[in-house]
This record gives structure tokens, C-alpha cells and sequence, in this order.
């Protein structure tokens, strides 16, 4: 029976192996043995006939010299193989793994990798007080307070920036001139807090020259910090309502409203002042500040003067709000005289008694123009006085009315009185049918006294393109940066209410500036005005309603004058009485949206202007002598000596832009990204960057470029240094000035650094460079805009699609960086895609939206195995195979990549899944989490991503990945 099974084979001669690679492979296989099978293959040749003087050679121990020198040759066989398999994977963009061999396969199709891009941030400067206007120079250096973990990181400005210390923090207006409608809804401000007013005290208000009308004081609240009280006016009308019932509902904190709040992207500010719509219109209207400034310019001498002349003037119409607090309260003579004996008693009849009769002989005090009070009180001439009837009616006698001392006897009652009396002409207090009852229940008040009032607080939101400055401000040009930072009032919780505590920060840029004073509307009611035409204080007694109203009501009716007339028109304005000057600040347009203003509103007494503004970038600026030309030396080449070299983001096809600055005998040198177009007469010079991020400079060779001309240390460069995701520093994180122009004092970042990234990494450089030249630069199909945009510099991830007529393009930051609208790099992308293709097509620009993979998995492992060392293995190999470098925009993830990537990891037996889905911040926020961990109750074998969407696995919550040692 023959042997099926080899056992009894000889050796064979085995190499060459067969070499086969199927299309798509990570790896080429061209080795053609190994040493094993080398050696077998040497040893099959040794009994074969084809070598018959190697007969004699019996032996096949290792030990022999023979035998050995066969091994030694089979190992270098193997070696050999070994570096030639590695030298084939290396020549092949899909399959090489040194980043030199990508890197130079890349440039033999003209693209060179890309070294990363450098973040922008804004900068605001603060001055020292009083000190001069000053111009803080492009390149003043401020640095970064690095975090535990990081390194400092310096910034640079790229531009020069004028700068005064009033534009430090400029604060919207917080308080305004007290007006008559006003004060019925918001009360009433008076100066101090040592008014010795308390609820129930009677008041005087109304404007000069026209009607006083009393009303009481509902609330005081003295205000220490402000130096002023609020008083809150006691309304008739109003009724008490029940207090409001807590909602135990279970309506969730936040919810989709809540988080679309959250999620509303800041307004985009036009790219730079060139960009800003102006006109002649808007710029020499009435009120702008174009006229002040050419009046300025124009005369020296105005200079000097004019804004602070405007700052300083007094207002066009004079405060006419009068308040005055009735510091006495008394009472009519008789309020308190005991009943009137109408008859003797007996000892058998007690003694009779009768309320006194006011339309008798006994009144000898009191009458329709005459009220005698209970005392004789101290007051000071021109009192203002104010009865209030038993029936709560008001009247008010006028300032002519006389006022005397006088010794009294009536209603049973002797004593000193004061006694007011008016003409018949006038209001009278009392009536033909009154009875005593109103003398014993009216009051009188008197010792008015005159309040000094302060300004109103203003509480509006701050919102829209146009903000009110509390003051006025001299040299605020259009096209200058500003950044609002305040609480945010436009967040809603679940029922409804703002969130408070939630501050935002926008970057604006300002459009234009009046410097004017507020208006208000003239309404003009001739029908229903009662008032006297001679501006006296009488109160006009046509009507005998309008002595007997109720207090608080003709003062209510001042709430109640429209702001604009009837029919349509355009109401009349006139200044407001007691304002001044103040500047108004217009925002322009944001380019995203096109609407002008704040993308959010903000709590008026929480806002910060910053004003002193100026764009800054990643990098510190280096200059150093790289070393001595020489003419003989073809291509001569210099090491920059502080790495890396900063490269900014720019609106050219590779969205970057170098700093580096090269000079030879002080004569500047121009960088190409390659010498083999270059003309011999050409000062031109290309750069090479190693994995050391160190970069070369190499000049020409007298063919390919100019020779460098022989001198000593005449070749010198210039640049900045510093680069990458590290220069995302979070906001008011950059507090250091490195360097400090006269008069600056302090610096701060209130909106974080964004759009810096790192240098392409392998996986994106073997993506990359295929893509970046399908397009030549020429962007025609949709697909283009795709591959344009993942090739920019800083961008990691792209897609585009077609909808209509119109193209979206999504995108995502290298290692996912932080993308703000407000960054230079997602506005260069726009620019460069606009230039590059169609200008006549609508485009779109958005920055990707995250979805979360959360996954629970049980696993067995080999009981040989410990779960504490195999548990963080299978959590690397899934953040690995699930990490955002792994995924793609719009890509679907399988439940099978999850059971491979388990599977792989040594020790794993098998793998059970319990959970694999994705969540949005939607799903997280859209009902409080009550229902979340319900749907992520299954492990789906398809997770479907939007094509504006990536879903990946993120290290920094753990909690998203839960791994569970199975029983074996």
C-alpha cells in the first residue's frame, strides 16, 4: 500500500515559491523563499543527478561545514528576499509604509504633501488708562498660558491695528433719560438710597408745565451698588392673583430647541474691511459719523475739541419728568370730633347723639373751596397739596390757592388749624350731598418735596445690527473688527424659560457709527387733551368725573399714548427730553446668512465690546543667518535651524501659504515648489521637509535655477515657527504679551484659536495624492469640489454632492480639529472653491455633523489569559479600526468590522455584541435621555450615516465602548 500522507518524501527543490497578488492588497508578496525552503531546496539539488560530484556527500547534519555554509547561504537568501519584498512595498503608493517613500512617490506626480497649516485667532489689546492713541504694529507677539500637558504657544498679528484706551471694553447703553410712559410698567429710578420713602407713600408726577397726578408707592427698593432706588407705583386696578403653582411636570431640562440654540453657528463676518458693502447713503447720512470726522479733519482746531464737545453738551431738550414725595399726611379739622348732642339725657333716658351735618351752621371750616386741617403744620410756601376723598377720588387744589394759620372751633373741637382755600373756578373737594363721613375719611398730603431722579435702567436684549454705546466714542471706523461676548437670553430649557449662565462670544465686524441722541414719538390727542393750554397746575373741571376719578387713573392714560399716529403714516419724532449724545454702533452683514446683526441675543448689563481687535496667527517670527553663498557648489543647500516652519492658511490650491522670507546680499529670493521649470537667470530657491520636520532650502544649479553668488553669511532668512493642532488653544487662553508697544498693557483671546492642524499623516498622503491632481485645479464635477477640499491644507475629510442646481461641500479637520466658521481656513476654502470653479453656482460650505458609535460587547477569553491585560488590546483595536481616521463622510459602519476587530486581539475566544448603534446630539438632548437608553438596545448590523455625517469611536468617553468578561 503506497503512503498518501508525504511522510515519506524526500526533499524537493521548492524555490522559487509562486508569486501571486490579487488587485486591491495592502501588501505585495515577492519573496520567493524563505530560509526554510531555501535550504530544502539546496538540499534536494545536493542527491540530484544534475550535480553527480556531490554524490559522495552523504551527510545532512547541520554540523558539517558543508551542510552550514548552505544554511549561512540560505539565510542570506532569506534576507535578501526579506529587503527586496520591503523595497517593492515601498515602491507603490497603496503598499508603502515609510513616510519618505509616500512622500517622494507623491512628488513624482507634482504633489507634495502637505506640512500642515498654522490656527488663527483673535486678538484683544487692552491700553493703559489715559493712555494716547496708539498703532499696535503687525507682528506684536502674545503667547499662550499652555494648559498641564502643553507647551506655550506664540501668536503673532498680521496687521496693524490703531488702538485707544476707551475701546478696551466698550458696554452697550445700561440707562436712559426717565420718560412719563415709562413709569407705569418699570417704576420709577430716584438718586441715592436715603429717600425715606415706604410703601404707601403719596406721590406728585408729571411733566413740567403740564398736569401733576398722586399716586401711591407700591414697593421701594434702595440699590447700593447703583446708587439708586426703584419705586414701583401702586395701580387701583390691579388684582391679586394667585402665586404660581410649581411644575412638577416631567418636561425635560433641554430639549430640540434647546440644543438648535446651542448648535446656532455665530454670525460670519466679512473677510476683511475690503469686503464691506459700503455707499454713499448710509455713509454721509444725517446722523453718521463721517460728518464729525471730515468737520475734524478739516479744521485743526476742531480737532482738539469737536467729540468732546458733542460728548460733553447737554441735552437738546430738558429733563421735564418732576416727582414729588408728600412728606405730610393729614387729616380735615373734625375727623376725629365726637357725634354732635342732640339730647340731654335723664336718669331715666340716656342722652341722644347725631352725626354732625356738613350743610349747617356747625360747618364753619369746611366748604367747597376751603378744607381746614386737623393741625397747624410747618410747611414751606409753594407746597403742592393733594385731598384724597373718603370715596378715594383725588383733587387737587392749584399752586395760587392760599394757605393760612388760623385758631379753629367747630364740630365740638378748638385748636390750631391750616387752612387752604381756592377759588370757585377750580376743582372743588367737597359736594352738595356729601356728609361728614368725607371728612372723616379723606386725607390730606402737603410738604411736598422735589426728588432728584437718575437715569432708567435699560434691560432690553442685545440683538440685531445696530447697538446703542453708553457713550459716545470718537474714531470707531467701518471695517473694524469688534467682539461681543455676553449671556446668552435666547436659550429655552423645557418649559419654556431662557437658561441663564450661558455665555457666547461673536466675532463682527462694524459697518458704520452715528453719533445721535434717541427719539421718540409725537403723539398729538386733541381730542381727549384736558390739560391747560396755559401750562398751569389747575386741574381742569369742565368734566366733574376728572375730579372724582380714582387715583391712578388719568395717570395711567400717559402709558397709553401711542408711539406713531393713525392711518399708517410715519409718526413724528422728536429728541428725547434729557438725552445726550451717544454713539450707535451697525454691524454688517454676515456672509453666511446675509442677514445683518448678532446671530444671538444677549443680556444687555452682561455685554463686553471688545473694540482693540486684530487677527493674529500660529507662529513666532525667527530671523537667522543660514550661511555663506558659493558659486562653485551646484545646488547648495541650507538647514533651517528652528523647525517647524509655520505655513498659514491661504486661498491657493493647496490652501496654504509659506512665511518663509530668503534673502541673498539683501536681495529677496522667490520660493517654487520645484526647480525643473526654472530659468538659469532665475533667483529662485525650493524647499524639502524630512520626517524630522526640519526644512531644507536648495538653490539652483546654473541650469535648473541661479547658482547662490559667493559671499560671507550674505544668505539669510526670515519666517515664523510654529505649527499644528497645538496652536487650537481654547478661548482666553493667550494672556501673555511677548511683546509690549507703548501703551499696551494686557491681551486676551475671547474667542478660541481654531483651524491649525497637523501635517498630512501617511494614511492621508497615500489618500491624497491621487486625488489633488484629478482636478488640475480645475474644479468641473461634483466629485471635484470633493477631491479639491480634502487636499486643502488642514482638511481631513470632504464630500460634495448636487442638489438642483446648487453644490454642497462637507468637511472635517485633520484628527477632526475644531473647524470655526470664523476661521481662516473654512473662509480661504470658500474663497478657493468659488475661484477655482464655477463662480455662478451656488455653494454651500458646512463642517461635518458626529455621530457616536456606542457599543457593549461581552467577550470569553482563554482561561490562560488575564481579562486586565486582553481588555485594553480589544479597547485599542476597536478605537483603531472605529477612529475617525478609519471612517468616512457619509459612510455606513458594519457590525462585521466590529466582530473582526474583537476577534483579531490573541486571547479572545469568542465575542458577543449586545449593543451597536450611533447617537446624534439630537437623540442625546431630544427627550433628556429618558428614552436614549431604550433605543440602544440592539446591535445593528448596518449603522446608516448622512452623507453630512461621520461616525467614529472616540477615546475620551469611555462610555460609549463597554467591554464585559464572559464567563468561559
Amino acid at each position: 500500500m503506497s503512503c498518501t500522507c508525504g511522510c515519506c518524501d524526500g526533499l524537493h527543490a521548492v524555490t522559487p515559491l509562486p508569486i501571486d497578488n490579487r488587485p486591491g492588497l495592502n501588501a505585495l508578496n515577492t519573496r520567493i523563499g524563505t530560509h526554510s525552503s531555501f535550504l530544502e531546496t539546496m538540499l534536494a539539488r545536493l542527491s540530484s543527478s544534475d550535480y553527480p560530484e556531490l554524490a559522495a556527500l552523504r551527510t545532512r547534519d547541520l554540523g558539517d561545514p558543508a551542510i552550514a555554509m548552505l544554511d549561512a547561504w540560505a539565510t542570506i537568501a532569506d534576507v535578501l528576499c526579506f529587503y527586496q519584498e520591503r523595497i517593492a512595498n515601498e515602491g507603490y503608493l497603496r503598499t508603502a509604509t515609510e513616510r519618505r517613500s509616500l512622500v517622494e512617490l507623491a512628488r513624482l506626480i507634482g504633489y507634495v504633501p502637505r506640512p500642515g497649516v498654522a490656527a488663527s485667532v483673535y486678538l484683544a489689546f487692552g491700553l493703559e488708562k489715559d493712555a494716547a492713541p496708539v498703532v499696535i504694529p503687525k507682528g506684536t507677539k502674545a503667547n499662550s498660558i499652555p494648559n498641564p500637558g502643553e507647551t506655550m504657544q506664540a501668536f503673532e498679528t498680521s496687521e496693524d491695528l490703531p488702538a485707544r484706551f476707551e475701546w478696551n471694553a466698550i458696554h452697550p447703553r445700561l440707562t436712559q433719560p426717565q420718560m412719563l410712559r415709562m413709569i407705569v410698567q418699570d417704576g420709577l429710578f430716584l438718586k441715592g438710597t436715603a429717600t425715606r420713602l415706604k410703601p404707601g407713600d403719596m406721590l406728585l408726577i408729571g411733566e413740567t408745565g403740564a398736569v401733576l397726578w398722586p399716586i401711591r408707592i407700591a414697593t421701594v427698593k434702595p440699590d447700593e451698588v447703583a446708587q439708586r432706588t426703584h419705586v414701583t407705583l401702586a395701580s387701583p386696578k390691579q388684582s391679586s392673583s394667585e402665586p404660581p403653582v410649581a411644575d412638577t411636570g416631567n418636561a425635560p431640562v433641554l430639549d430640540a430647541a434647546s440644543l438648535d440654540a446651542l448648535r446656532r453657528p455665530q454670525s460670519r463676518a466679512p473677510r476683511g474691511s475690503a469686503q464691506l458693502a459700503r455707499s454713499v447713503a448710509s455713509s454721509f447720512s444725517s446722523r453718521a459719523d463721517t460728518l464729525p470726522k471730515l468737520l475734524a479733519d478739516s479744521d485743526p482746531a476742531l480737532a482738539r475739541s469737536l467729540y468732546s464737545a458733542l460728548r460733553n453738551a447737554g441735552p437738546s431738550v430738558p429733563p421735564t419728568l418732576e416727582v414729588y414725595a408728600m412728606r405730610i399726611e393729614a387729616r380735615p379739622f373734625g375727623h376725629n370730633a365726637p357725634l354732635k348732642l342732640t339730647k340731654v339725657g335723664s336718669e331715666s333716658e340716656p342722652p341722644t347723639f347725631a352725626e354732625w351735618v356738613l350743610n349747617s351752621s356747625d360747618n364753619t371750616v369746611h366748604h367747597s373751596f376751603q378744607i381746614a386741617l386737623d393741625s397747624d403744620y410747618d410747611i414751606a410756601p409753594g407746597t403742592r397739596v393733594i385731598i384724597e376723598r373718603a370715596d378715594l377720588s383725588t383733587v387737587s387744589p392749584p399752586s395760587s390757592a392760599t394757605i393760612r394759620r388760623q385758631s379753629l372751633a367747630a364740630f365740638g373741637l378748638s385748636g390750631k388749624s391750616l387752612v387752604i382755600s381756592w377759588g370757585d373756578e377750580h376743582p372743588q373737594w367737597l359736594n352738595y350731598n356729601d356728609d361728614f363721613s368725607m371728612v372723616r375719611g379723606s386725607r390730606v398730603y402737603l410738604g411736598s418735596e422735589k426728588l432728584e431722579l437718575t437715569d432708567a435702567p435699560i434691560t432690553d436684549d442685545v440683538f440685531g445690527d445696530v447697538i446703542e454705546l453708553d457713550d459716545l466714542y470718537e474714531g470707531l471706523d467701518s471695517g473694524r473688527w469688534l467682539i461681543v461676548e455676553g449671556e446668552r437670553t435666547d436659550i429655552p430649557d423645557g418649559k419654556g424659560n431662557p437658561i441663564p449662565g450661558i455665555r457666547a462670544t461673536e466675532l463682527v465686524m462694524l459697518s458704520g457709527v452715528e453719533q445721535t441722541v434717541r427719539t421718540v414719538a409725537v403723539h398729538n390727542n386733541d381730542d381727549n387733551d384736558n390739560d391747560n393750554d396755559n401750562g398751569s397746575d389747575d386741574n381742569d373741571d369742565d368734566d366733574d368725573e376728572d375730579s372724582d376719578s380714582t387715583p391712578g387713573k388719568e395717570f395711567a392714560a400717559f402709558s397709553t399714548v401711542p408711539n406713531g399716529s393713525n392711518g399708517g403714516d410715519p409718526p413724528e419724532t422728536e429728541p428725547q427730553a434729557g438725552d445726550t449724545y451717544h454713539s450707535v454702533v451697525r454691524i454688517a452683514a454676515s456672509t453666511a446668512t446675509g442677514i445683518a446683526g448678532l446671530a444671538y441675543r444677549y443680556k444687555r448689563d452682561t455685554v463686553t465690546i471688545y473694540a482693540n481687535v486684530a487677527h493674529a496667527t500660529h507662529g513666532e517670527t525667527r530671523a537667522e543667518v543660514m550661511g555663506s553663498g558659493n558659486a562653485a557648489q551646484p545646488l547648495q543647500s541650507f538647514l533651517l535651524r528652528q523647525p517647524p516652519l509655520t505655513h498659514v492658511s491661504a486661498r491657493t490650491p493647496s490652501g496654504i501659504a509659506s512665511t518663509l522670507e530668503v534673502r541673498v546680499n539683501d536681495v529677496l529670493w522667490r520660493e517654487v515648489s520645484t526647480l525643473a521649470a526654472v530659468d538659469a537667470t532665475e533667483r529662485k530657491f525650493t524647499t524639502k521637509t524630512g520626517n524630522d520636520d526640519k526644512p531644507v532650502v536648495i538653490f539652483g544649479n546654473g541650469r535648473q535655477g541661479m547658482r547662490l553668488p559667493t559671499g560671507r553669511e550674505n544668505v539669510k532668512a526670515r519666517y515664523r515657527s510654529g505649527i499644528g493642532a497645538p496652536g487650537n488653544v481654547a478661548a482666553r487662553q493667550i494672556s501673555l504679551l511677548a511683546s509690549r508697544p507703548l501703551g499696551v498693557k494686557d491681551v486676551i483671546n475671547p474667542i478660541r484659536a481654531s483651524g491649525g492642524a497637523d501635517r498630512e499623516s501617511i494614511e492621508a498622503i497615500r489618500r491624497n495624492a491621487p486625488v489633488a491632481i484629478m482636478a488640475l485645479d480645475r474644479l468641473l464635477s461634483t466629485s471635484d469640489y470633493a477631491d479639491f477640499a480634502r487636499a486643502f491644507g488642514g482638511i481631513g475629510k470632504a464630500s460634495a454632492w448636487r442638489t438642483g442646481n446648487r453644490i454642497t461641500v462637507v468637511v472635517a479637520g485633520v484628527d477632526d480639529a475644531p473647524i470655526d466658521e470664523s476661521a481662516d481656513l473654512f473662509a480661504n476654502l470658500k474663497d478657493a472653491l468659488h475661484r477655482f470653479g464655477d463662480p455662478m453656482i451656488p455653494l454651500t460650505l458646512a463642517v461635518r455633523e458626529r455621530r457616536s458609535i456606542v457599543t457593549q460587547a461581552g467577550v470569553r477569553i482563554d482561561p490562560d489569559y488575564l481579562w486586565e491585560a486582553v481588555e485594553p488590546k480589544i479597547r485599542a483595536a476597536m478605537l483603531s479600526a472605529f477612529a475617525f481616521d478609519a471612517q468616512e463622510l457619509g459612510a455606513p459602519v458594519f457590525l462585521s468590522h466590529a466582530f473582526r476587530a474583537i476577534q483579531r486581539v490573541r486571547g479572545v475566544v469568542s465575542v458577543d455584541i449586545d449593543v451597536f448603534d450611533a447617537i446624534t446630539g439630537e437623540q442625546i438632548l431630544g427627550d433628556g435621555g429618558v428614552k436614549l437608553a431604550d433605543t440602544l438596545n440592539q446591535a445593528r448590523p448596518r449603522i446608516s450615516v448622512e452623507r453630512h455625517q461621520i461616525a467614529y469611536l472616540s477615546p475620551a468617553v469611555p462610555e460609549t465602548l463597554i467591554l464585559q468578561e464572559l464567563p468561559s
